[in-house]
């Protein structure tokens, strides 16, 4: 195995490890959403539309650098 295929390898494990990281996060602010008032509901909404467009930079940042 090349070193290469190691760095490879170890990018997607860091990868899924941000990726879990942040599928807990926004299961947490689901939560919130579902047992906090309307105010603090929409502060848990923003969170989520943040998270998911975190995990699209991150993984089009990845694909950009490592496979085009």
């Amino acid at each position: 195995m090349t070193l290469m295929t190691l760095m490879t390898l170890m990018t997607l494990m860091t990868l899924m490890t941000l990726m879990t990281l942040m599928t807990l996060m926004t299961l947490k602010a689901r939560i919130i959403v579902r047992f906090r008032g309307l105010k603090k509901s929409r502060i848990a909404i923003s969170i989520l539309d943040f998270l998911s467009t975190l995990k699209q930079t991150i993984i089009s940042t990845f694909l950009s650098h490592y496979f085009l």
